[in-house]
């Protein structure tokens, strides 16, 4: 008899396991969370024609179902993205799908990616779709996720191109506009008084002018590189993050079969591996933003005393307003 048991339970484990891998996978939620990379994790289609059908992640019962979306203009083929997110609390939560119309990083430069509307619309496969909410920055829709819940999102795309997209906690993604108006705020007027420094600079000297100018331009070059070199792995890191955080959750939703089996040792050294490859890119990224900081301080210092050596020798040549 107990045997039996035990082959209808890895029967039962082994369904669920084909079923989850056929079908999208979930993101878990949780309470504490400020913001959640979804860029990867989010799977991407193109139709023939302006209908969708896909397979949801499986609920709370296991079962996963197929639904159909339209496009919100009759004769289109637009792209679409799915994903899926998983509220196992016993709390509801509200979170934010934030698209930006624009990053900096990966934009292009022959043919640059000025920006643009990302998502037109975003449907459910259970309860209220997301409700847009203004901005000119971002396509940003607010959702509800209810207690003990696994909601499937289908995303209709206006662009073909989708640079970013996140879940943001609210009053999390309030503060961070707060502090990016702000942060414009001083970029702009720190542009307004270097403009103003190298005009002085040039009209008291070319030569001085021309050496501020490059200093200027380094910097930037240094700040772009450290953007570009970091925020892939920063990426990686948090996904792989999220990988961890899925498995051991998942994990714990069979940790009795699991146990019976004898395999929560090989599960226990395989979460450790997703943990180790997240430290491993965390670390990498810190490294990098890092060595490039130093980069940058020493290039200011060096500017700054190539900056007086020309002064005084241009001065006592007499070359100086």
């Amino acid at each position: 008899m107990r045997r039996i048991i035990f082959l209808l339970a890895l029967l039962c484990l082994c369904f669920g396991l084909i079923s989850s891998a056929m079908a999208v996978e979930s993101v878990r939620v949780p309470l504490d969370s400020k913001a959640i990379d979804l860029t990867q994790k989010v799977e991407r289609y193109s139709s023939t024609g302006d209908r969708l059908q896909v397979s949801t992640a499986p609920g709370s019962d296991g079962i996963v179902r197929r639904i159909e979306v339209s496009a919100r203009e009759a004769g289109t083929q637009p792209g679409w993205i799915v994903f899926a997110l998983t509220n196992d609390t016993d709390e509801q939560i509200e979170r934010l799908i934030v698209a930006p119309h624009f990053r900096l990083v990966g934009s292009g430069v022959t043919s640059p990616d000025l920006g643009a509307t990302r998502v037109t619309a975003i449907t459910t496969s259970q309860g209220f779709p997301p409700e847009r909410e203004e901005s000119d920055d971002a396509d940003v829709f607010r959702l509800t996720l209810d207690p003990g819940t696994t909601v499937t999102y289908v995303g209709e795309l206006r662009t073909s191109n989708l640079p970013q997209i996140y879940l943001w906690e609210p009053d999390a993604y309030k503060d961070k506009i707060t502090s990016l108006t702000l942060y414009k705020g001083i970029v702009i007027g720190i542009a307004g008084l270097l403009a103003l420094f190298l005009t002085i600079v040039f009209v008291m000297s070319p030569w001085l002018g021309v050496i501020a100018l490059f200093g200027a331009m380094v910097q930037v070059w240094v700040a772009l590189n450290t953007e570009s070199n970091t925020m892939p792995v920063l990426t990686k890191a948090n996904r792989a993050a999220i990988d961890a955080q899925n498995y051991a959750s998942g994990t714990l939703r069979n940790a009795l079969v699991i146990e019976a089996m004898g395999m929560m040792g090989n599960v226990h050294g395989k979460w450790m591996d997703k943990q180790r490859n997240f430290l491993v890119l965390q670390a990498q990224a810190s490294d990098t933003a890092g060595t490039n900081s130093a980069i940058s301080k020493f290039i200011q210092s060096m500017q700054g005393s190539l900056l007086l050596g020309i002064a005084c020798w241009l001065t006592l040549k007499g070359q100086m307003l």
